[in-house]
């Protein structure tokens, strides 16, 4: 894996339910305290479809 989610410091969250996955999140440093949000995906069974 390379590109921007190898960068130092960015962050990669995967939300997992019942053994499945159904959500993540990644983030880049950003300038100040706070990361930036580069994507995020929620699974149809987390936004309550099927």
């Amino acid at each position: 894996m390379g590109g921007r989610s190898a960068a130092p410091g960015s962050h990669n969250l995967v939300a997992v339910l019942d053994g499945g996955t159904v959500g993540m999140a990644a983030s880049l440093p950003g300038t100040g305290t706070y990361d930036e949000p580069r994507s995020v995906w929620i699974g149809p069974l987390a936004r309550g479809g099927a």
